[in-house]
């Protein structure tokens, strides 16, 4: 039975959410991100460091009847869901588990309020600020460094002086980098425009792309979370100021332990000139005033 979906934009602060959770509940049984193409159920990945990958896989081996829930999520669309009956397979299987299961998607923001109704589980939505979510979905991650090929360490170690010294300037060149690519923004900025009928002449570069994808996704999952009555939002930059509380607070909501406390890190998004062209950026896309109801002034940084 789905007891909670722990949902959140990539880069969020999910994975490590996820890993808390695990650590807190082992009862329980912990699917990671079980529409993303990029996470085997048999291989352990490097992208979050050995111990993450090797426990998405042990809570995947764990799963009753693997086999069969193989071949449903190969026939599910990865694509980002608009609609439930495009996840209901995957969903079902894992609601008909006699054990309680936390999901952990990072793509269900519009289909949040429809999953609680038909599932009856709570809901939480992680928002994040989107100076560190776009640094987290790069090669300038510092999580991430020991990925870096020489050459790319090189360009990691320049960005981030950039990024310090002279942040508009540096800013401006990385965002029509291609190191903005990753976690299928091209697909999912194509879908969005579509659907929501955004003019995508407002947009200039890679890191516009990442903007308004950022924004959607969090300004309908704040939206759908509103009208839920088992929804939950909570904001990453809260939980690194007092993780202790809001451990309590998502714990008391959920009915999910969250006693594994660490420390989250957050990046450089104290950064006032940095914080300044990301809004000026929001206002150019004609995308802040939606950003502000989920993201209020007062988040940032």
């Amino acid at each position: 039975m789905i007891c909670l979906v722990f949902n959140g934009y990539y880069r969020s602060g999910t994975t490590i959410m996820w890993w808390i959770m695990r650590e807190s509940n082992p009862n329980m049984l912990h699917i990671y991100e079980p529409l993303s193409p990029d996470v085997s159920l048999d291989v352990s990945g490097n992208l979050h460091g050995i111990s993450i990958g090797k426990a998405i896989v042990e809570e995947y081996k764990r799963l009753p009847k693997l086999e069969e829930f193989r071949k449903i999520r190969e026939k599910t669309n990865f694509a980002l869901p608009f609609d439930l009956d495009q996840v209901k397979g995957v969903m079902d299987f894992l609601h008909d588990l006699d054990i309680p299961v936390i999901v952990q998607p990072n793509n269900f923001h519009f289909i949040l309020r429809d999953i609680s109704k038909k599932y009856g589980c709570k809901v939480i939505h992680i928002i994040r600020n989107p100076v560190d979510t776009w640094i987290a979905s790069t090669c300038l991650d510092p999580a991430t460094t020991h990925l870096l090929t020489p050459k790319t360490m090189i360009f990691h170690k320049l960005a981030w002086i950039g990024l310090k010294v002279i942040p508009k300037a540096s800013l401006n060149i990385l965002a029509m980098s291609r190191i903005n690519k990753g976690y299928y923004l091209e697909e999912e900025f194509e879908s969005i425009c579509n659907h929501f009928k955004y003019d995508k002449n407002l947009v200039r570069d890679f890191l516009d792309k990442r903007l308004t994808v950022w924004s959607f996704c969090n300004y309908i999952a704040w939206k759908q979370i509103k009208s839920c009555k088992h929804g939950m939002i909570v904001y990453y930059e809260d939980i690194v100021k007092d993780p202790r509380y809001w451990f309590e607070e998502m714990e008391n909501f959920s009915g999910v332990k969250f006693s594994d406390v660490r420390e989250i890190k957050s990046y450089i998004c104290s950064l006032e000139r940095l914080k300044e062209t990301f809004i000026e950026r929001l206002k150019t896309l004609k995308l802040y005033t939606i950003v502000k109801q989920f993201y209020p002034p007062d988040k940032w940084f």
